[in-house]
């Protein structure tokens, strides 16, 4: 399954999630999975302490069914909404968005230790659809009732990478880190540097990550995002690759910052690896609609009305097939829609079809709404 970029890669993975869920002891999961967030740093145990152990195990098993209901229905909005509105109640209880990135990888690691023969198909499965399904709406709902100050955001992560550059051992310990992880997740990764010098490689890296700092700080870098992402394309890398760069380097920025990746700085860092480096990738192709409905949009808030979306769009159906589009777009039920919200769901459509083209993207979405509708 690892290698597969088929148009139902997506529900293949989905069925692989649900139906290993229904097989395995739910009771022993939720006891791993809470033992290996306690274990996981000094922050984490600090923020459940006095709590009802048996409790928060329970209710995290009930948020994984809740999950797996919605996706077992292919109900992918009603779960994309649950998330957002989860990740933004977690604001309230303290916790930060880096906690998600650390949840998902305790998850992986419990599933392998109560299924035992979690294999390379099972594991892509899981890291896939808890990467794109759970983890990224629970981050944009965290971020969305934060509103951490951005210009704030990145100088603490643009002062910190260059800590990082300024120590030999730190850049050695982040590369290394980095790739055993990402490898780690999909070995079928290695082919994409079969015939390359992986040490140089890894500098590549580093150096990708500095221009996305500085380019994160310009007011429109849309031009050399999209330059980036075709880039990537034409090398092979799909959006499902993004997705474990994102948890990697963030693993691997924990272990090289020791003791400072902690409270403000790992939300800083989450919130700039998943908003400003992976979703501006995974996104930058259909920056030129994003551009396009800012044109028709006359409020200039980017909150599109029924009126503006069929006129954007009205060389791709009828009216009646362009408002159901519209529906299914307003991923939080509020009854709009956001540019940002449609290139989103776009730039997610990637996983299923990751060769086609902008104008087949939203034709496919439009046809898409049709059967939902």
């Amino acid at each position: 399954m690892a290698a597969k970029t088929s148009g139902n890669a997506v529900e293949e993975a989905i069925k692989c999630v649900t139906s290993c869920f229904d097989k395995i002891d739910k009771r022993q999961l939720a006891t791993i999975l809470f033992n290996k967030l306690l274990a996981s740093s000094p922050v984490v145990k600090d923020r459940f302490q006095g709590s009802n152990m048996r409790l928060l195990a329970t209710s995290f098993i009930g948020i994984m069914q809740m999950v797996i209901d919605d996706l077992a229905g292919m109900d992918i909005k009603a779960c994309d909404a649950r998330m957002k509105q989860l990740g933004g109640r977690h604001v309230a209880y303290g916790v930060g968005a880096d906690m998600f990135t650390t949840y998902q990888a305790c998850l992986l690691s419990a599933l392998g230790e109560v299924m035992g023969d979690f294999n390379a198909d099972m594991k892509y499965a899981w890291t896939f659809v808890w990467s794109v399904f759970v983890t990224s709406p629970l981050i944009n709902g965290w971020a969305k009732t934060a509103r951490l100050d951005r210009n704030k955001v990145l100088k603490q992560v643009t002062t910190d990478f260059a800590d990082i550059q300024k120590c030999s051992d730190c850049v050695r310990k982040f590369q290394d880190t980095l790739f055993s992880r990402l490898f780690s997740y999909d070995p079928t990764i290695k082919d994409l540097f079969k015939d390359s010098d992986m040490e140089a490689q890894k500098k590549k890296f580093v150096g990708f990550i500095a221009k996305a700092l500085e380019m994160a700080q310009k007011s429109d870098a849309s031009g050399e995002l999209r330059k980036l992402a075709a880039m990537h394309k034409r090398l092979g890398v799909t959006v499902t690759h993004f997705a474990y760069f994102e948890e990697s380097i963030l693993y691997a920025l924990g272990q090289a910052m020791g003791k400072e990746y902690t409270g403000f700085a790992a939300n800083a860092w989450t919130m700039v690896i998943h908003t400003e480096i992976v979703e501006a990738m995974v996104n930058a192709p259909f920056a030129e609609i994003k551009e396009m409905l800012a044109s028709v949009n006359q409020t200039g808030t980017g909150v599109l009305t029924q009126k503006e979306w069929c006129a954007a769009f009205k060389d791709y159906g009828s009216k009646a097939e362009l408002l159901a589009a519209y529906s299914a777009c307003d991923a939080d039920g509020n009854g709009t829609v956001e540019a940002e919200e449609f290139t989103r769901m776009l730039g997610r459509q990637q996983l299923s079809y990751p060769q086609a083209s902008v104008s087949e993207h939203i034709a496919m979405f439009v046809k898409a709404s049709q059967v939902k509708a």
